[in-house]
């Protein structure tokens, strides 16, 4: 099992999960027009038999999602 990676504060996380093989979703909750999500929105919980430890894909841990300005 993933552990719970948090939010940002301005994305909301949608997930029923966090089992491996779970997806979550994150969206942007800025309710101005022009804005997304700054990297990818769907991430997978993947068990490494190498390490033996459950892990979200992407290195979300790292890099949680936030909702940045379009770039024009």
């Amino acid at each position: 099992m993933c552990d719970d990676p948090g939010t940002n504060g301005d994305t909301r996380q949608v997930a029923d999960s966090y089992a491996i093989g779970a997806v979550i979703h994150f969206e942007c909750t800025r309710t101005e027009s022009g804005f997304q999500i700054s990297a990818p929105q769907n991430y997978t919980c993947v068990y490494n038999v190498m390490t033996g430890m459950a892990k979200w894909t992407d290195n979300l841990e790292s890099n949680l999602p936030k909702c940045i300005g379009k770039v024009s």
